[in-house]
């Protein structure tokens, strides 16, 4: 499976990122605290529906937010798919 883009929003300290990354191998570099890791544990989640470093999804939720989603469109065996992971932590009235 490939992903062709990945939407994140409000997940740990990404607000609003859209990443569309190459057919092949992809690097990602910057300073500390940018968010290198929290897009690979988005990916993570979007896998796995958790996370590798909390078991409370409260944690994933940008600071001053309400929700984060994560979203992905993937191409497998010539068969596009969105996959879309959507958490708020307002509770059901």
């Amino acid at each position: 499976m490939r992903i062709k883009s990945l939407k994140i929003k409000n997940f740990r300290n990404l607000e609003d990122t859209v990443i569309y990354p190459g057919e092949k191998k992809n690097i990602f570099s910057g300073n500390n605290a940018q968010g290198k890791s929290n897009i690979v544990e988005a990916m993570y989640f979007l896998s796995t529906t958790r996370s590798y470093r909390t078991m409370k999804n409260n944690e994933l939720i940008k600071w001053g937010a309400d929700w984060f989603l994560i979203q992905a469109n993937t191409e497998s065996r010539g068969m596009e798919n969105e996959i879309k992971i959507f958490y708020s932590q307002k509770k059901k009235a």
